[in-house]
């Protein structure tokens, strides 16, 4: 199994951060990583793309979102016959307005994706932390930008 975890802060309210994240055109492709709401504003329920690319392996999963709170939380669940894959972003208060935990969990089904775990984890652990400052990039850059309207 692949676990990424990690945080990002965002100085605006979780309200805010929320409504802005959910917006498809917020998440950002990183080179080999996409992450990609089908719909324009996620939701419960809502289809998510996800591909990864590198040399060992080329994975692509259909993914839901099983649970979105506003405000709180959201989380993302799929499977294809190589990998199970869960998602999740939580969101806090904090000192500087919001912080987002987020973690990636990949669990291997078959022997070929499990030899390729170590793989995995070197390139999603390259990969995973530019795609979410990215994603805090672009929420706080429309959150500032509708504050100026």
């Amino acid at each position: 199994m692949v676990t990424i975890q990690g945080s990002e802060r965002i100085g605006h309210s979780r309200g805010d951060v929320f409504s802005a994240g959910v917006r498809s055109q917020m998440w950002p492709e990183v080179d080999g990583l996409v992450i990609k709401p089908e719909e324009a504003v996620v939701a419960q329920g809502g289809l998510i793309r996800v591909a990864l690319d590198i040399s060992v392996v080329k994975i692509g999963v259909d993914a839901y979102v099983t649970e979105c709170r506003p405000g709180e939380v959201v989380r993302i669940e799929g499977q294809s016959s190589l990998v199970d894959l869960r998602i999740a972003l939580e969101l806090d208060d904090d000192e500087e307005g919001t912080r987002i935990a987020y973690g990636l969990e990949l669990n291997g089904k078959k022997l070929s994706v499990r030899l390729a775990e170590p793989a995995l984890k070197s390139y999603l652990s390259e990969r995973v932390p530019p795609f979410v400052a990215g994603y805090r990039e672009r929420v706080s850059d429309f959150l500032r930008a509708s504050a100026i309207v």
